[in-house]
């Protein structure tokens, strides 16, 4: 849609386009020409203001206005493109597009293009429905007093309240499921290792080494590494026993696990 002429030939040959638009209507060839005007004059706010209901009509040079401004990087217009495209009044209606202008406009903080980016995300009509992200957009417009933005985010202040509490349910639940599944696995290991000291003697290998005297509830073991702080082997109560995959090492000066 840029065109490869610079802005000041832009202007020039906008206005002429504009101000030769004779077969439109009077009103309309009034409104293209007092946006012309203020576009060669620079002043973007009128322009759009003239072109924009004109857009909306579907008239196609009000459209190539907008268009310009756009091009210029006049943030109010990128709504209005977006508009023109979601209304299908220059033809068929094409979301994608709107869709991209309106978040290219959002972005820059257009309180218009993120309360009709809100509506297109609600509605899901670009993509998944997403009421908490057309919440968020509802509310950024409506912090910069757009009213429609404002009634919309009060609209779906209780839907958004109960996902959120949903979430955080969830969440809980699913806490108090891993920690019930974690107790278990540990409750599980402990039993397992408790019949695995039982059935201990001389020779079986431990997280530190292999057992080589018994004195119960002392075993002695030979120490596999030389651990600081440690001779060649050390006497542990039977409690203090893990099988091999534990590994072993000193903490504090006591034989513990890895």
């Amino acid at each position: 849609m840029r065109s490869p002429l610079p802005p000041h030939h832009l202007r020039t040959l906008l206005l002429a386009t504009l101000l030769g638009c004779n077969l439109l209507p009077m009103t309309a060839n009034a409104g293209l020409q007092e946006g012309a005007m203020a576009y060669v004059a620079g002043d973007q706010a009128t322009a759009l203001r003239e072109f924009e209901p004109l857009a909306f009509q579907g008239v196609r040079e009000a459209i190539k206005g907008v268009s310009y401004l756009v091009d210029d990087g006049y943030i109010g217009a990128l709504y209005v493109l977006g508009a023109v495209f979601e209304s299908g009044n220059f033809g068929n209606a094409d979301i994608v597009e709107a869709y991209k202008w309106y978040s290219k406009g959002a972005d820059k903080g257009d309180a218009r293009a993120q309360y009709a980016l809100g509506r297109l995300v609600e509605t899901g009509k670009h993509g998944s429905a997403d009421v908490e992200e057309a919440y968020r957009l509802y509310s950024k417009a409506a912090d910069q007093g757009h009213a429609e933005a404002s009634a919309a985010q009060k609209r779906l202040a209780p839907t958004v309240t109960a996902i959120e509490k949903k979430r955080a349910d969830d969440y809980a639940a699913a806490e108090r499921k891993r920690a019930q599944e974690e107790a278990a696995a540990i409750k599980r290991e402990q039993q397992r290792l408790t019949q695995w000291r039982k059935k201990l003697q001389i020779g079986d290998d431990t997280h530190c080494g292999p057992i080589v005297d018994i004195r119960r509830p002392m075993f002695k073991v030979a120490l596999i590494a030389q651990i600081q702080g440690f001779g060649s082997e050390s006497w542990l109560k039977e409690a203090e026993l893990f099988t091999p995959e534990y590994g072993c090492r000193n903490v504090n000066g006591r034989l513990s696990t890895q």
